[in-house]
């Protein structure tokens, strides 16, 4: 009956269809085409009865009557009363009090508005019948431009004898009272955005579920099938969240190509190239090289010199620390045919939006070619999970050049990734050389980007020995000189790249500093003095801990996650640039898969040794490396750009290997979990994202108040319960 009355709905929007096509479809879908009627029939009274549940609150006919409490009658201490309007400035405090009341309180109405900033909260103090004395458990959460954020829903007890508003005037800003309603209806808001946002979640869940037919294999080469349907759809819509995060920067993001945010990367190394050097124009002053130690930031601070900050200082010139991959491939081709520096906060978006098609590339390609097998359900939610948990989202709405090189960096090391598990090292086909020299040559432009992405250079020449063992293996009827010839033009293409891109590096610190692997930290002009640093465990224990084990805090206000970083009690300065923390078994829950890493092996097939000595070293040794190496930097969460998806992938690689000799109920077990581990994946990620954008990202280079103010809204939608 139901699929007869869900097959009436395509009969009327598409006439022209025959209905057998229809009915065919619905015979082969029912299931999953009545549990999306289900969901989205109980997601519409969620938001019509749940959401707006306060919109029904004074219907009742016994309902009290509505009051208005004009302040000019009030007990005033402190602001300006102008008639009926009360005004404080900066800081400004005053109490505003209603003696005798005598009414039912249901719904408080606060008319008020600010200027200068985003939320102001107002304490409410009340006598009711339980009590002549002020009782102080309510609060009005005000977000400037969202009306509904005015009123509360109150649990007095019988009638209210007095009440009194407490309000302070935001720090650099100004607020204005202008009444007080009681009893007055909140009004009915059908949010289409909450609608569709939770629909959205609800769809999401109901298919992956849906998709529980574990022989249905994710590979299928004859046709476009479901998995590469849905990759595309969760590819556009990351790349929706990356488009938004831009966008909250205001409409300053459409200037900067006319005035763009120039710093050491998109300006100084450009016009240091072009000039024809490699340290910068601008040279130190004299009071600067007169100092006894220029590192020392206080020392700078006490003498007042003018300098680059976070540059580096050496034999009296200034250099720039970070990496010249973008100044490559972006900047400098840029400034030469336009005469003009392109922006840092566009180029770090146009860099996260190619890497995160890449990384679906990348895990397409890592899913069909190495576990073909996979049920649907695991691989879109492995998918989900990988995209979630790049970190980039950190760096996009900051887009300075810090965030940059971070981003720059794991979109070249990804393509790089993903060029390279086309090149049919594992799986079968011949092998392809031109994937590999491209391969190869996206690392090392990544290392141009990013040093520290070196290391997985190293891991590449572990794939680069399974080539050549593949080819030895597959070469049984060639002759010996033919043998050879393929390896040589193999390692040709593999290695030809890391010497000729990767000379450019080593040329490049000898030109700077006399050394091919000098790279300069020790001459930065910042917050340490690299050349008196001294390595403690306890700090590096500091990373490790909040990027793999910090246990999420969970609260009722939105975004409901919140970052618990700690600093384990460590005794000695460790540098913070953003709090955000939460442990990559959270974030990532399949992370956890590493547990299993020893029966998988076991079943690792005929290429397990190189495939598990590739999990083991650039899966774990490199980013825990990498961790292990913050300690001199400090701790922020897009240094998880560089190790997070790397180890999201290893972990892959040991559960998908076990997933082929489960029984069909653990498999069932497994869809289960990855589809539960997608969800909170989301959930968490961007509940600290959002987090993020608020707390950290309004102090670099600024969220504007109005947007500042639509995104308190957004989370005002999905804590509907505030006003209670």
């Amino acid at each position: 009956m139901a699929a007869e009355l869900i097959s009436i709905i395509p009969l009327i929007l598409f006439p022209k269809i025959k209905n057998e096509k229809i009915l065919k479809f619905i015979e082969r879908n029912g299931k999953w085409l009545r549990k999306i009627c289900v969901g989205t029939a109980a997601v519409l009274l969620f938001e019509v009865f749940i959401c707006n549940f306060a919109a029904f609150d004074l219907i009742m006919p016994s309902s009290p009557e509505r009051m208005i409490l004009p302040v000019s009658k009030a007990t005033i201490s402190g602001g300006v009363l102008n008639g009926n309007e009360l005004t404080l400035n900066q800081s400004e405090y005053a109490s505003i009090e209603f003696v005798g009341v005598d009414h039912e309180v249901q719904t408080i109405y606060a008319d008020i508005e600010i200027e200068g900033a985003t939320d102001s909260k107002i304490d409410i103090a009340y006598s009711d019948e339980t009590s002549k004395n002020y009782r102080y458990d309510a609060h009005i959460n005000y977000i400037k431009n969202n009306e509904n954020s005015k009123y509360i829903i109150c649990s007095f007890s019988g009638k209210v004898g007095n009440l009194c508003f407490n309000v302070t005037a935001p720090e650099n800003g100004s607020m204005t009272i202008k009444n007080i309603e009681i009893n007055k209806n909140v009004p009915f808001d059908f949010s289409w955005l909450r609608f569709f946002i939770v629909l959205g979640f609800v769809l999401f869940v109901i298919t992956l579920s849906c998709c529980h037919n574990m022989k249905k294999p994710c590979h299928n080469s004859k046709k476009l099938n479901t998995f590469n349907i849905s990759s595309g759809v969760i590819t556009a819509l990351f790349m929706l969240i990356a488009t938004f995060l831009l966008l909250i920067r205001g409409d300053m993001i459409y200037d900067l190509f006319e005035n763009p945010d120039t710093n050491q990367i998109n300006k100084e190394l450009v016009d240091a190239f072009e000039a024809g050097q490699v340290s910068l124009l601008e040279t130190p002053s004299q009071e600067m090289l007169e100092l006894e130690n220029p590192y020392d930031w206080s020392e700078r601070l006490d003498a007042e010199v003018s300098y680059p900050w976070d540059h580096l200082l050496f034999e009296g010139k200034y250099y720039s620390y970070y990496g010249i991959g973008t100044v490559l491939t972006l900047f400098l081709p840029y400034h030469l045919i336009t005469d003009k520096y392109f922006p840092t906060l566009w180029a770090t978006f146009i860099y996260s939006i190619i890497g995160i098609v890449f990384l679906t590339l990348a895990y397409c390609a890592f899913v069909k070619r190495i576990f073909p097998k996979i049920s649907n359900g695991i691989a879109i939610s492995g998918l989900v999970i990988v995209q979630s948990t790049s970190f980039i989202w950190y760096c996009i709405t900051i887009g300075n050049f810090y965030e940059l090189a971070q981003v720059s960096g794991f979109t070249f090391l990804i393509a790089g990734m993903f060029f390279l598990l086309r090149a049919n090292i594992f799986g079968e086909g011949k092998i392809s050389k031109a994937n590999i020299a491209v391969a190869t040559s996206l690392f090392s432009i990544a290392v141009l980007c990013r040093a520290a992405l070196a290391l997985y250079c190293i891991v590449s020449l572990l794939f680069v020995y399974a080539g050549v063992k593949k080819i030895i293996n597959t070469s049984e009827n060639r002759t010996l000189k033919a043998n050879k010839k393929s390896i040589f033009k193999f390692l040709l293409a593999a290695l030809l790249p890391y010497v000729l891109i990767g000379s450019i590096q080593i040329i490049y610190n000898y030109l700077r500093f006399g050394s091919p692997l000098d790279f300069g930290i020790q001459y930065t002009l910042t917050i340490y003095d690299y050349q008196h640093i001294q390595f403690h465990i306890p700090l590096t224990l500091i990373a490790i801990f909040n990027y793999l084990f910090t246990v999420p805090d969970i609260t009722p206000e939105f975004p409901f996650i919140k970052s618990n970083y700690n600093s384990l009690s460590v005794n000695g300065y460790y540098f913070l640039a953003g709090f955000s923390s939460t442990g990559l078994i959270f974030r990532a829950i399949p992370v956890l898969g590493y547990i299993f890493g020893k029966r998988a092996y076991k079943h690792g097939g005929n290429n397990k040794k190189i495939a598990a000595l590739i999990v083991v070293s650039g899966c774990l040794i490199v980013p825990l490396i990498q961790m292990f190496m913050i300690w001199q930097y400090g701790y922020t969460p897009r240094y998880a750009v560089d190790f997070a998806w790397q180890m999201i992938f290893g972990a892959f690689v040991i559960l998908f290997t076990l997933n082929r000799k489960l029984s069909l109920p653990m498999k069932k077990m497994m869809h289960i979990i990855f589809i539960a581990s997608a969800v909170i994946s989301v959930i968490i990620n961007f509940s600290l994202t959002y987090e993020f954008v608020l707390d950290y990202g309004k102090n670099l280079n600024g969220v504007p108040i109005d947007k500042r103010s639509a995104i308190l809204s957004f989370g005002r939608l999905f804590e509907f319960w505030n006003i209670f």
